[in-house]
């Protein structure tokens, strides 16, 4: 998560709520370098811990603290988030919903394309559910799937992203602008109806962009850009 960049940077939304997540900075600490728990990583400071080392497990990523596990343990700062664990662990959002984010696959390999169904697809890659199933790489999320299906974070705070069941609405289909899609619905805009490109899905609007529309290939669907591999369009 951290790697060598500028000091101060913001893993999720503006400073305010969010501590930063690298350089030597005084009170606020880095998030992987000696700083106490209940650090916020990303989202809402109430919602997240301390994502790094020395730290017993259970301790939460993104969400709530009583879904999420460890995403780390003692491995280097590279290492793969998917790699030498148990399966079956939460990487974020609702334990129930979510499964592994990896597997054995290439690095660049796309979200959606040849990978076993109920791989998560978008937010923080460790805070999203199964986008895909057995699918084509650019088949529509909201289509021929159940009702009430969560995209990412806590179902609590969710929509539905498919059709037809009643007061929540579909994030795609009538309802206005600024419905959450993922996380802090503070931090979150609407995914499709009539909008320009650039919409925020789901954690820091700077960061997300369009999940609709016309946009070109290797955008990001969620959480942090260098984290995400395209959703749509013909993504490397």
């Amino acid at each position: 998560m951290c790697g060598d960049y500028g000091e101060n940077k913001s893993v999720d939304g503006d400073y305010g709520e969010n501590k930063s997540v690298c350089g030597d900075y005084g009170e606020n600490k880095s998030v992987c370098r000696d700083y106490g728990e209940n650090k916020s990583v990303g989202g809402n400071s109430r919602q997240h811990k301390s994502v790094c080392v020395d730290y017993g497990e259970n301790k939460s990523v993104g969400g709530d603290s009583r879904q999420h596990r460890s995403v780390c343990g003692e491995y280097g700062e590279n290492k793969s988030v998917c790699r030498d664990y148990g399966e079956n662990k939460s990487v974020g959002g609702d334990s129930r919903q979510h499964r592994s984010v990896c597997g054995e696959y290439g690095e660049n390999k796309s979200v959606c394309k040849d990978y076993g169904e109920n791989k998560s697809v978008g937010g923080d890659s460790r805070q999203h559910r199964s986008v895909c199933g057995d699918y084509g790489e650019n088949k529509s999320v909201c289509r021929n799937y159940g009702e009430n299906k969560s995209v990412g974070g806590d179902s609590r705070q969710h929509k539905s992203v498919c059709r037809d069941y009643g007061e929540n609405k579909s994030v795609c289909r009538n309802y206005g602008e600024n419905k959450s899609v993922g996380g802090d619905s503070r931090q979150h805009k609407s995914v499709c109806g009539d909008y320009g490109e650039n919409k925020s899905v789901g954690g820091d609007s700077r960061q997300h962009k369009s999940v609709c529309g016309d946009y070109g290939e290797n955008k990001s669907v969620g959480g942090d850009p260098r984290q995400h591999k395209s959703v749509c369009g013909d993504s490397r």
